[in-house]
């Protein structure tokens, strides 16, 4: 009795630890969906990041300075940057 040589699907099976070797149908089905993830991550990033943008719109003790465009308290007397009065 001689040994067994293995079958093409233990020897695939062995080599790329998978039944299956995929075709292009299903790398292009891969590509799409791994392209459709990152899509939906960097448009979250972007919403997340490209919110409101004045801190005065999250703050309502906040002003911007019409002179320098800094942020200042509304109870202050003047800019903290450039000095001109409120």
């Amino acid at each position: 009795m001689g040994i067994r040589k293995k079958g093409r699907k233990a020897a695939r099976r062995q080599m790329y630890g998978f039944m299956f070797m995929p075709g292009i149908l299903e790398l292009a089905c891969i590509f799409v969906l791994l392209a459709l993830v990152a899509g939906i991550i960097a448009a979250s990033v972007i919403a997340v990041t490209h919110g409101s943008r004045d801190p005065s719109d999250q703050n309502p003790n906040l002003t911007t300075c019409a002179d320098c465009g800094g942020m200042v308290s509304v109870t202050a007397p003047a800019c903290p940057h450039c000095g001109r009065p409120t």
